[in-house]
């Protein structure tokens, strides 16, 4: 099974156009003069330059770029399903065009000290650092580091929104970098190592948990190098130390749910008994974590999907905690009625589409459409 490359949506090629080279020229002129101010002024400057590049294109504007009608570019959306944004146009310009970028990787160089630098610099330059990385090893660790700081702050943006507004700079990581071979080779080996591990801790909020096998299969062996560890092993690290600090419920519905991924996959027992104290930790009411009860219930089922012995064992110890709590009798005995009442239903429902559809009448109906 190969990696799945990213398509001519989600990795748009763009012609050269003045539009998107004014579109450089402001980023420049921004961040000229977050360098020339100071304090909450600079701050602001960053923050609005950020929201800029974060912004999603509008039908006009995408028509200039490609250089074709809006019609063209409407139908070209609803492909898509998404929005192109900025930061996809300016990260395409600055590879295109790498003297702009070496004009204000300068200028971002002299604001490492403010907060959104990180942000801005992952998301304009990631196809100029990958694809045209720097000749010094050094260099390249140093942007890497600043790199994987802003790429993280954004996925962590999308995951408080539970949005995929950063899923192609995500995508480009997975499928451009990390399972390219060709690419990976080129970086120092803890390069390697710490795109291997931000792809693993944001993979099941922007990808189906079937890509789990495609990762591991199609590692590189450049990537699998980097660390003593085995990958299946650092991922499920990883994902156990990311999972315990997701507070969107839905979001963490999906971990939970896409962590079934891992049944019969040969875990170390150290990472075993991690992600076992982790989900464990998720399965009661109460403090530190407060789970609400959808989250309560999925962490059980992936529990007992991943750890079936003791399972019985976990139940009993539930039932007591349960007992020990009268508190909580009056709303657990209310969703065990509303979860019966609802299968009952669902089964009745069953039952009577099967019947019709064994009805005389019904059978007549087929025959005649």
């Amino acid at each position: 099974m190969g990696a799945v490359p990213l398509n001519d949506d989600d990795h748009p090629t763009l012609p050269q156009s003045p539009f998107r080279a004014r579109l450089a020229s402001e980023v420049r002129k921004k961040l000229e003069e977050a360098v020339r101010k100071t304090g909450s002024e600079r701050v602001r400057q960053l923050q609005d330059l950020f929201t800029d590049i974060a912004l999603e294109v509008n039908t006009k504007a995408e028509a200039n770029l490609y250089k074709v009608n809006t019609a063209t570019i409407e139908a070209k959306a609803r492909r898509r399903k998404r929005s192109l944004c900025y930061y996809e146009v300016l990260a395409e310009h600055y590879f295109q065009s790498p003297d702009d970028a070496k004009e204000i990787v300068p200028l971002i160089s002299a604001l490492w000290s403010q907060y959104f630098t990180f942000q801005i610099f992952a998301l304009l330059l990631y196809r100029w650092l990958f694809e045209t990385p720097p000749v010094q090893s050094d260099d390249m660790l140093r942007f890497n580091k600043a790199f994987l700081n802003g790429a993280s702050h954004v996925f962590w943006i999308d995951i408080q929104s539970n949005a995929v507004r950063f899923q192609p700079l995500y995508r480009y990581i997975l499928y451009d970098v990390v399972l390219n071979d060709a690419r990976v080779k080129e970086f120092p080996a803890q390069v390697d190592s710490d795109l291997f591990k931000l792809a693993s801790r944001f993979l099941f909020f922007y990808e189906h948990a079937d890509q789990l096998a495609v990762l591991l299969q199609t590692l590189p062996d450049s990537v699998r190098r980097a660390s003593w560890s085995l990958p299946l092993d650092i991922f499920a690290t990883e994902v156990t130390n990311h999972l315990q600090k997701i507070k969107v419920e839905p979001v963490l519905l999906t971990y939970l749910e896409s962590l079934r991924a891992l049944k019969g996959l040969p875990l170390r027992t150290t990472s075993q008994i991690r992600l076992q104290s982790a989900l464990y930790s998720m399965t009661s009411p109460g403090g530190p974590l407060y789970p609400p009860r959808s989250v309560r219930h999925a962490s059980t089922k992936t529990l007992d999907t991943l750890f079936p012995v003791g399972k019985e064992f976990r139940q009993i110890i539930s039932l007591a905690f349960r007992l020990l709590h009268p508190y909580y009798w009056p709303s657990s005995f209310w969703n065990f009625l509303v979860t019966k009442v609802q299968a009952i239903w669902r089964s009745s429902q069953d039952i009577a589409n099967r019947l019709w559809e064994t009805f005389p009448l019904r059978q007549w109906q087929r025959h005649v459409d």
